[in-house]
């Protein structure tokens, strides 16, 4: 497995978290990295409209994140013609039912990092997102609560190959349409 030099720098962060403090909305114990993976193993099964160990993918959407949840991303923002810098995502069931309503996408997981306590980075790489002829390459940072339910999720992918990869005819500032990654 091959990691980037950010990747390992977050690594290395995370493996400095310390538990935060209690009281005021903080965490009592940080998230590990065994419960992490297992975090982004249920998302991912949800999102490919797979079973879980939890069960069925709409239970395990349900399970796994919190009353209050949203996720925010330019990039869907974007293809979806939502305002930049709005909720993508704005609430658990929006989240439960487009998880289902949207066609699966298998995800590779590049690497899952657990940063500042109660965190979760997560890089990926979609390679059946739409047509699928451009990998779609992202990443995901969730946010959890002291009940290890994720509260917020951020993000972000390579939406030039999502938007191909999805039937959308892209040109370029010089009027010459873009093809085949050119």
């Amino acid at each position: 497995m091959k990691f980037s030099p950010i990747a390992l720098g977050l690594s290395a962060l995370a493996s400095l978290a310390l538990a935060a403090p209690t009281g005021g909305g903080h965490y009592e114990q940080c998230v590990t990295q065994a419960e992490a993976e297992l975090f982004i193993e249920r998302y991912a099964a949800v999102i490919a409209a797979q079973p879980s160990d939890l069960g069925g993918p709409t239970l395990t959407a349900r399970t796994i994140v919190a009353r209050g949840y949203s996720e925010t991303s330019d990039s869907a923002n974007t293809q979806l013609g939502l305002p930049l810098g709005s909720v993508t995502v704005p609430t658990k069931q929006a989240f439960v039912v487009g998880s289902q309503q949207n066609p699966p996408v298998s995800a590779t997981t590049l690497g899952v990092f657990v940063a500042n306590c109660n965190y979760v980075l997560w890089q990926w790489v979609f390679t059946d997102f739409g047509s699928g002829v451009y990998p779609v390459k992202g990443f995901h940072l969730f946010e959890f609560n002291a009940n290890g339910k994720a509260v917020q999720a951020w993000f972000e992918f390579n939406s030039i190959a999502g938007a191909a990869d999805t039937g959308w005819t892209l040109i370029q500032p010089n009027g010459v349409e873009w093809t085949n990654g050119q």
